[in-house]
């Protein structure tokens, strides 16, 4: 059907098969078809990391490639890994498509056989169809030592989700506590670690990255196959203050909503999430709401200009409110709303002008 593929890109195409007789129906498959944009240009040729050519290995391999870089910017890559037992690849015995990382990893599930040769290659396309191939690998597969599972965690920070690097990942057996040294391990890039653990039961420790509180995963069972999760490390307890609010970034979540003085909803790059002139941690330390402008402290001292004196200055500022020269700021209104005692009324009026000049006077 040439006339359905007429603008360049990527398509995929569904199909079934159909018997005539008995009019039962195949399960559905689905393909991939691809028209080339003139002008296109093909992907970098990816670059086998592992398995090293040659390589022994388990029926459960990790594949790990150079990321391809298309001269097209716009462009997408996916990669495309297969296996042969025969360097020509006339026949696959395994073929991987749509692979958005530069790595996969094979599982039970891929069925590759014990004490077996095989050949692997990896190609990068581009998304109208333009693509270039690695060289031809190999490895063999050997079970003799039992097969281990995979885990990989990807490790982010829980405020700006940014990969960290340079994390330790290590593995105790949930059953008694004791530490188990992988016998496979990479660092994949975008926060993504690889450990291959002998199969068990483990209680996996992200830990070692300055700044960062540790995190462990419990009861991960890697009796066989891989087990992927992502991991948010919080910033360590009386860490970083990076706008100097007083609140940790830790518990300046950036969510828009307060919950708790450990879970604020401020932003760790504002000091004054709100822009109502008090500072997030003021705000939180005494009781007010840092994400709501009309959410303020209740200090009542008189002290108008926050300068940590109660004088006549304080009084002019509230003597311009009153008469309505000056608008009322949140700043003002957390120090000079003073009336009615006790239950501010959100306004500075008269009444409480009176009570400023009293703690002008009362002053030392």
């Amino acid at each position: 059907v040439p006339s359905v593929f007429v603008d360049p890109g990527k398509y995929r195409v569904f199909y079934y098969v159909q018997d005539v007789l008995t009019d039962d129906i195949s399960s559905t498959r689905s393909s991939v078809v691809y028209k080339n944009r003139s002008g296109n240009n093909a992907p970098a040729v990816p670059v086998q990391a592992l398995p090293i050519d040659a390589a022994t290995t388990e029926t459960t391999v990790l594949f790990d490639w150079s990321t391809s870089v298309d001269p097209d910017a716009e462009d997408a890559v996916t990669y495309t890994l297969e296996l042969s037992t025969t360097s020509d690849f006339q026949t696959l015995a395994f073929k991987r498509e749509e692979i958005v990382q530069s790595f996969t990893f094979l599982d039970s599930s891929a069925g590759l056989l014990d004490a077996t040769s095989y050949y692997w290659r990896v190609t990068a396309i581009d998304n109208f169809g333009a693509r270039s191939s690695s060289l031809t690998s190999s490895f063999a597969t050997n079970n003799t030592n039992g097969i281990r599972g995979a885990v990989f965690p990807t490790v982010t920070n829980a405020l700006a989700d940014a990969e960290l690097v340079g994390a330790v990942v290590a593995a105790r057996r949930s059953s008694d506590g004791v530490l188990v040294a992988a016998v496979e391990s990479a660092y994949l890039g975008g926060g993504s670690y690889y450990r291959k653990f002998p199969g068990g039961v483990y209680d996996i420790t992200i830990s070692n990255v300055s700044g960062f509180d540790d995190s462990t995963e419990n009861s991960v069972d890697l009796s066989v196959d891989q087990q992927s999760y992502s991991v948010q490390l919080s910033t360590a307890t009386g860490g970083v203050d990076t706008d100097g609010d007083g609140l940790t970034d830790s518990v300046e979540t950036d969510t828009g909503l307060y919950l708790s003085d450990s879970n604020t909803g401020t932003d760790p790059l504002d000091a004054d999430t709100d822009d109502d002139g008090l500072n997030d941690g003021e705000e939180v330390a005494e009781g007010s709401n840092p994400l709501d402008n009309t959410s303020w402290p209740n200090y009542a001292d008189g002290d108008l200009n926050a300068d940590g004196l109660v004088n006549a200055g304080d009084y002019l500022i509230g003597s311009r409110i009153v008469l309505e020269m000056l608008t009322a700021t949140p700043v003002h209104l957390s120090h000079g709303d003073m009336y009615p005692v006790g239950s501010p009324d959100g306004t500075i009026n008269l009444s409480d002008l009176i009570l400023i000049q009293k703690a002008v006077f009362a002053a030392p």
